[in-house]
């Protein structure tokens, strides 16, 4: 049976339609039809599938820009033709000095507006401009400043966790996991003042799992980038996100909005809770995650005193928490496992870091890190700096970007081209509608700006005199010559943020572990964020690399198990042995302490003894307690449930002693003994009171929050007999886990 006629005209007027929009593609002669260039790849997908391909885009790019130069076309699909730019005054062009005649995309502008709102990824002109102003003023160098404490107490987690995982020998972990989980839990504090918990065990957060899986899904959708801009103009989003709900779409798209919904409805949340406590003052901000000072609560004071031109609408304000989260998760991320990447395959490289950051690091402090270094310090170190440099330069998370010319426009260059009629051009002229990608990545490999050696990773570049044409071409990136954080009014905001952050997990893992390849290829994917998976057939992303703790001791007759029949008597088993009956009377190895010492949490009594009465004093200050291991307790101090008029803070010296548990009396003058005197009045053998009120400092001090935390005796490997007691806080209030670890150390006592 035929259609009939009149149902057929529709078809034929978007045959038609069609027809004379690629006409000019294929038989109008396109300015940049003299560029240089690869013959297409098909006629329909041009060099699409080469490029897009993340397998072989990295190569593929690559091959283009040292066979064709800084400027150069590749065919596009349905013949559209693409100008492919390192060139440094043709970069300063597009993203500097006419940017607004270079606006991003729209198709992928609009499809993040649809799916996170009106943030800085869906945002173009006056209204991206002013969401900048804003928040520029929270990421100022007096704020990242007092950002490192929190850093380095989520990068003490990190290396608890992994401590957890590799004990005594090397152990494949999966290094790309352990950053992403480290970035989120930074972001989140340093952000939003909120806690992910991502090193707590079992732990799940709905916000945290949709900004990991979001690009994943994204990169897997294309049907809303190229829908949305047309719908848009004349249906509402809640009616596109129904059709997109309703008609059977790909499950992927489908699981993509789950994704935006979740995001918005918890960054709704969010941003109401921190508008509910700036109104309720600073004593209540002292409460919360960050304590007020986090990126958040500054934008939310700013936007409240800004003038009526500068303020944005709370729908902006909200679209910012999935914004900035997903823009800073894996590009440093990524970054960091990069750069562990290099320094496992270069060890020499990886050993001069260490050695640089372990003649840095400060004693620590009142349990907030173990291995802190200043700010200014840990900025200037030149090893580490340079390292930082140079992986970026040769690995930039983000290798290019896109840009559509809004109208005719005129290229300059800095080296002039041979097009194909064999004629110089010192410049190109850019029809309107042209998509130009530049390529970043490109840029901080040419070789007429780096040298010869442009391609290796050799980080004393930075620490030499850099050439001199690097200067003259006046390269338009914001950070160090560099193209790697972009350029100009959409330039990367967080760059120091970024810094900072990598700057101290680095200091951190490198001090307690050492990390090498496996046996397992590695393949770097060219894609939106360049990521890393084992092998060429896995789709996964994933680094795994040998992971070993750096003050593993090697195993003598003293890390044998002691003997049943040993007693501390024995002759050939001293009380301060290494491996010790534990709490339960088993037998047990006591795991190695790594990172820096707080001198007032070690002690030379017996692991037994010492582990006893720590347990006594947790539960004295109405702790409780959880038996993990015989020389680990898991500790939860739960929330204030009411505040006292007669709140006595934190107990002075005069205040009743809390006493110790019950276990056998020891003999005068052993270690036992010894170690029950750190409590004033304390005895062995008394039994603590029952139902013991949980205790909890001024108002100032701390909050009342839940707090939850680890405390484990670890060993010094270097030191025969002598223990560290270690505190990790896993959740809860920062003033509030201080006021406790402060008490906790002034009632154990270790160096009494």
């Amino acid at each position: 049976m035929s259609m009939p006629f009149y149902l057929g005209i529709p078809a034929l007027v978007s045959v038609g339609a069609l027809a004379l929009g690629l006409f000019p593609r294929f038989f109008n002669k396109s300015p940049i039809a003299n560029l240089p260039g690869p013959p297409a790849g098909s006629v329909l997908l041009g060099n699409v599938p080469q490029v897009m391909d993340p397998r072989t885009a990295g190569k593929f790019t690559a091959s283009l820009c040292e066979t064709y130069g800084p400027v150069h076309q590749i065919h596009g699909a349905l013949g559209e033709r693409l100008l492919h730019v390192f060139d440094p005054r043709a970069l300063h062009s597009i993203l500097v000095a006419d940017m607004e005649h270079f606006p991003k995309e729209l198709a992928p502008i609009n499809a993040l507006r649809f799916l996170l709102g009106p943030g800085m990824l869906g945002s173009e002109g006056l209204q991206h401009r002013r969401q900048r102003k804003l928040l520029n003023s929270a990421f100022s160098q007096t704020h990242l400043r007092n950002m490192m404490p929190m850093m380095f107490e989520v990068g003490d987690k990190l290396r608890g966790a992994m401590a957890e995982h590799v004990t005594t020998k090397a152990e494949e972990l999966d290094v790309n996991a352990w950053m992403a989980k480290t970035s989120l839990d930074i972001l989140g504090h340093a952000f939003l003042g909120y806690s992910f918990d991502s090193f707590v065990e079992d732990s799940r957060d709905s916000l945290g799992e949709s900004i990991k899986s979001f690009f994943a899904v994204f990169g897997k959708v294309s049907l809303v980038a190229f829908l949305v801009p047309s719908l848009s103009h004349f249906l509402p989003e809640s009616l596109i996100r129904m059709l997109f709900r309703v008609f059977p779409f790909s499950a992927n798209l489908h699981r993509l909005l789950d994704i935006s919904d979740t995001m918005r409805r918890r960054a709704t949340e969010i941003v109401q809770v921190k508008k509910a406590a700036l109104n309720k003052g600073d004593e209540e901000l002292l409460r919360r995650v960050g304590e007020g000072k986090d990126i958040m609560s500054l934008l939310l004071k700013s936007n409240m005193i800004a003038s009526e031109d500068d303020k944005i609408s709370d729908d902006e304000v909200i679209a910012q928490v999935s914004t900035i989260m997903l823009a800073g998760l894996d590009t440093t991320s990524n970054a960091l496992s990069h750069i562990l990447y290099v320094l496992a395959q270069d060890t020499t490289a990886q050993e001069q870091l260490r050695a640089e950051l372990l003649a840095a690091q400060r004693p620590s402090f009142a349990g907030r890190s173990t291995s802190s270094i200043p700010h200014d310090e840990l900025m200037r170190l030149p090893y580490l700096d340079a390292v930082f440099r140079e992986t970026l330069r040769l690995y930039p998370p983000v290798g290019f970007m896109s840009r559509r010319a809004a109208t005719d426009i005129v290229l300059p260059l800095t080296w002039p081209v041979c097009g194909k009629d064999g004629s110089m051009m010192h410049e190109v002229v850019v029809p309107k509608g042209t998509l130009v990608v530049p390529n970043l990545q490109a840029c901080n490999r040419n070789k007429a700006l780096w040298g010869d050696d442009a391609l290796e990773w050799r980080p004393e570049r930075w620490m030499e005199e850099l050439p001199k044409e690097l200067y003259e071409a006046h390269v338009p990136g914001i950070y160090s010559n560099l193209m790697t954080f972009s350029g100009g009014g959409r330039s990367c905001i967080g760059v120091k943020f970024a810094e900072l952050e990598t700057k101290i997990v680095l200091s951190i893992l490198l001090t307690a572990f050492k990390f090498e390849l496996t046996d397992k290829p590695v393949v770097w994917n060219f894609s939106v964020v360049d990521y890393p998976t084992m092998g060429e057939s896995s789709t996964k992303p994933e680094l795994l690399l040998k992971v070993s703790p750096l003050l593993a001791a090697p195993a003598t007759e003293k890390d044998s198990l002691v003997p049943p029949s040993a007693s501390c008597s024995d002759t050939s088993v001293t009380p301060h042995s290494f491996i010790d009956k534990g709490i339960g009377g088993s037998k047990t190895t006591i795991r190695v302490h790594h990172g820096a010492v707080d001198q007032t949490m070690v002690t030379t009594g017996s692991p037994s003894t010492v582990m006893r009465h720590v347990k006594a004093v947790l539960e004295g200050m109405g702790v409780d307690v959880i038996i993990e291991g015989d020389y680990k307790y898991r500790c939860t101090r739960p929330k204030r449930t009411h505040v006292r008029l007669d709140d006595p803070g934190t107990p002075d010296a005069s205040s009743p002693p809390h006493q110790v548990s019950s276990y056998t009396e020891p003999e005068a003058g052993s270690d036992a003994m010894r170690v029950a005197a750190a409590v004033p009045g304390s005895t062995p053998g008394s039994v603590p009171p029952i139902g013991v009120a949980a205790i909890y400092g001024v108002a100032q001090q701390d909050g009342g929050d839940e707090v939850r935390f680890a405390v484990e005796l670890t060993r010094l490997a270097q030191l025969d007999g002598t223990y560290s007691l270690d505190v990790r806080r896993l959740k809860g209030n920062l003033r509030s886990y201080t006021f406790l670890y402060d008490t906790l150390r002034q009632r154990v006592d270790l160096q009494r």
